[in-house]
C-alpha cells in the first residue's frame, strides 16, 4: 500500500469541520472510517497510524480523542485498548465455539463420549439420541464437539 496514495484518497474524500478531517465516505458499525484500498477495505486511522511510522500495540484500536466517529485527522488520532477486550487467539475463538455448540446442542459430553465410544453403527446411535445420522458422523469423526486440548485439533479431526 503506497502511503501517498492512501493519504490522497483520504484528503480528496475529507472535509475539513471544526479544525478536524471529517470522513465523507463509508462507516463500518457506524463508527469506523473505512476506504477501498488495493482491492479491500481498509481501516482509515488504523493505516494512517502505521503509515505514519508508529506501531499498534496488540489489543489496541486507534481512536478519534475528539470523539466524533468521522474524525480521520491526525492530530486527533489515539491509541486506545479495545473496548472488545482486544485481539482473541485461536485457541480462545475454539472454546467460544465449542461452549456456544454445547449450550446448543441436545446431547451432553457424556453422551458424545458414549457415542464415540459405541461400535454401533451411526444410524442405530441416531434413534436412540433422537438424531440424524449424519450428526452422529460428524461427532465420529470430530467435525462436530471437537476436542479442544490444541488449536489445531478440530482441523485434525476433520480429515
Amino acid at each position: 500500500m503506497s502511503k501517498k496514495s492512501l493519504i490522497e484518497k483520504v484528503v480528496e474524500g475529507s472535509a475539513v469541520v471544526d479544525g478536524c478531517m471529517h470522513w465523507k465516505g463509508a462507516l463500518v458499525h457506524g463508527r469506523i472510517p473505512v476506504v477501498w484500498f488495493d482491492g479491500k477495505p481498509v481501516n482509515i486511522r488504523s493505516a494512517l497510524w502505521k503509515a505514519a511510522g508508529k506501531r499498534l500495540k496488540p489489543g489496541c484500536i486507534v481512536k478519534s480523542s475528539c470523539g466524533e466517529d468521522r474524525c480521520v485527522s491526525p492530530e486527533c488520532a489515539v491509541q486506545q485498548k479495545n473496548a472488545r477486550g482486544g485481539t482473541t487467539t485461536p485457541l480462545h475463538r475454539a472454546k467460544i465455539a465449542a461452549t456456544m455448540q454445547r449450550l446448543r446442542s441436545p446431547l451432553s459430553a457424556q453422551d458424545v463420549e458414549d457415542i464415540r465410544a459405541s461400535d454401533e453403527p451411526p444410524e442405530v446411535l441416531a434413534r436412540r439420541y433422537d438424531m440424524r445420522a449424519d450428526s452422529i458422523v460428524c461427532i465420529l469423526s470430530g467435525r462436530r464437539w471437537a476436542p479442544i486440548s490444541n488449536p489445531f485439533s478440530g482441523l485434525l479431526g476433520a480429515r
